[in-house]
């Protein structure tokens, strides 16, 4: 399945995080390491023929309204992503294991628990590593 088009014109850019902090098993690229492919500050070097699963994945800063410009994951060291319908999951990268607990992302991310918790179908997760 395709992500949908970005909101407000958000792109990438510099940033690669989800490159380091995802696992990728079709590229046998554990979580917290960086990818063989990505260049750093410049992007994937395999971009045009990147695996689907690649291709495919939907960080929430390009995604999901409610995360601001300050949810950017090369400048707060994490990514958010959907699981599925039900589940938000923030990832933090294990470099900077309590850049989740500072402001303004730890508002955020309190608000956001109690919206899920409030919903009775909703999961919000952050993990570290």
């Amino acid at each position: 399945m395709k992500p949908p088009p970005t909101f407000d014109e958000r792109e990438c850019g510099s940033c690669s995080l989800c490159c380091k902090l995802m696992r990728v098993p079709w590229l046998d690229k554990p979580s917290g390491t960086w990818c063989q492919h990505v260049r750093k500050g410049q992007g994937c070097a395999i971009y045009e023929t990147r695996p689907e699963g690649c291709r495919n994945f939907a960080c929430g800063y390009l995604y999901w309204p409610k995360a601001g410009q300050h949810w950017f994951p090369a400048r707060c060291s994490m990514v958010i992503y959907a699981v599925d319908k039900t589940r938000m999951v923030i990832r933090v990268d294990a470099d900077t294991p309590n850049v989740w607990k500072l402001e303004p992302h730890y508002s955020d991310i309190k608000r956001w628990a109690h919206e899920a918790m409030q919903s009775q179908t909703q999961q919000l997760v952050v993990q570290i590593g």
